[in-house]
């Protein structure tokens, strides 16, 4: 009994010192002082933009064509004497040259037939003059002496029905000396333009009738490049689509490609790029016209380029060495737009659609509602809805929203504002 009294006041003794540590432990402890926490801020970082003087630039492509495209035809009959080297597919040749010969002896022989017959008829026409002359002063003797005047039986005293005649067939004597010379002249083909041989028809040898094809070439002087826009482009262009057309058409001009480009006598520039070989090739050319419809499967209108000298043949006008922008190239393009002022350059991504976000006076999201001009190699050129003050929103807590007020923050990475459109860069 004794043993079991010392084990209950043994517990309770370690029950107590245990209380009275736990006790001073809990008196010591730090205070703990509660404060309210504000919620933290969403953020969003902003830049400020400034207006610029832009180019709106227009990017297309089309395919080279031929200014023109010529048949050559035969205009005698003969057998071909003799071919240019020239004369052959992809040949070039120069206004003069002489392509082709056409057997032409049986020609001189009627030339020289026509000739003679000429020479007799102006012969015969100094006789009459005589006849005439010498009958015309025996008649004038016989007047003085009767007074009276001329009876028809008197003109042909005079022998005019006789000259009449004898002129008509030197006339006559005359357009058939000509024809000759003209089939003699035309058994020679002569370039009357500088070309390029596109197709042969004929060999030596061969015997070609008045009206056969002889072949084809193109002209080399001029190529053309027909270019697709879209009614969008038309606005960043100065091409005068509709109007002065009454105009063009009151002062006799007639020309199928009309409408000269508004308030550029001499054209709009443009320049072409293709790769070839992996080089990269470039010619300047201009467009001087619109084609007179739009096309109604696409709603396209089509404008028409003009690239001088495309082969560089003719150094002196400026031909540039390299690469012969030849027919039937695809080619892209790029025509020099209007400039205009106040035009804000913003990243595509900045822009939703025709929104963008802003920063009001409250540092509260708000959108935005621009016009866009033309979107450009991920810029977009907007010309109405910003203003140089406007805090532009590029990046923000996925959280907030429009109305949210937000921390601003100064977007510090530099933006680069220099423009890729400018014409030639």
């Amino acid at each position: 009994m004794q043993r079991v009294n010392k084990q209950v006041v043994w517990s309770a003794g370690v029950l107590g010192a245990s209380f009275i540590l736990v006790m001073l432990m809990y008196s010591r402890a730090p205070t703990v002082e509660l404060k309210s926490v504000s919620p933290e801020l969403p953020y969003a970082k902003y830049v400020q933009l400034s207006p610029q003087r832009v180019r709106l630039d227009v990017e297309t492509r089309g395919r080279v064509e031929a200014e023109r495209l010529v048949h050559w035809v035969s205009e005698v009959n003969g057998v071909i004497h003799e071919l240019s080297p020239n004369f052959s597919k992809g040949g070039f040749f120069a206004k003069g040259d002489v392509l082709a010969k056409i057997d032409d002896e049986r020609y001189r022989l009627a030339a020289m037939e026509a000739e003679a017959h000429y020479l007799v008829a102006e012969q015969s026409l100094r006789l009459e003059l005589g006849e005439a002359k010498y009958a015309q002063q025996q008649a004038q003797a016989a007047l003085d002496v009767s007074g009276d005047s001329l009876s028809v039986d008197q003109e042909l005293v005079l022998r005019k029905p006789q000259l009449i005649q004898a002129q008509a067939r030197v006339k006559v004597a005359r357009a058939k000396l000509l024809e000759a010379q003209l089939n003699l002249k035309n058994t020679v083909l002569r370039a009357l333009v500088n070309g390029r041989v596109l197709g042969v028809d004929v060999g030596v040898g061969q015997f070609v009738r008045s009206g056969d094809q002889l072949g084809s070439f193109y002209t080399t002087d001029l190529a053309l490049v027909r270019l697709p826009l879209r009614d969008t482009d038309l606005k960043s262009l100065d091409l005068n689509i509709l109007s002065n057309t009454s105009e063009r058409l009151s002062s006799g001009v007639s020309d199928r490609l009309s409408v000269p480009p508004l308030d550029s006598p001499a054209g709009i520039n443009v320049m072409f790029y293709a790769s070839v070989a992996g080089r990269e090739f470039q010619w300047p050319g201009t467009i001087r016209r619109t084609e007179a419809t739009v096309d109604r499967k696409t709603g396209l209108y089509y404008a028409i380029a003009e690239v001088a000298n495309p082969y560089g043949l003719n150094r002196e006008e400026g031909g540039q060495e390299g690469l012969p922008l030849t027919v039937g190239m695809f080619v892209e393009a790029r025509i020099e737009g209007r400039y205009l002022d106040n035009i804000f350059v913003v990243p595509a991504d900045w822009i939703d659609g025709n929104k963008v976000r802003l920063l009001d006076a409250n540092d509260r999201l708000i959108s935005q509602k621009v016009s866009v001009l033309k979107r450009d190699k991920g810029q977009v050129f907007v010309g109405a809805g910003l203003t140089k003050n406007d805090r532009i929103v590029v990046e923000y807590s996925s959280g907030a929203v429009n109305g949210t007020q937000v921390e601003a923050l100064a977007y510090k990475e530099i933006i680069s504002q220099t423009l890729s459109t400018r014409f030639g860069d």
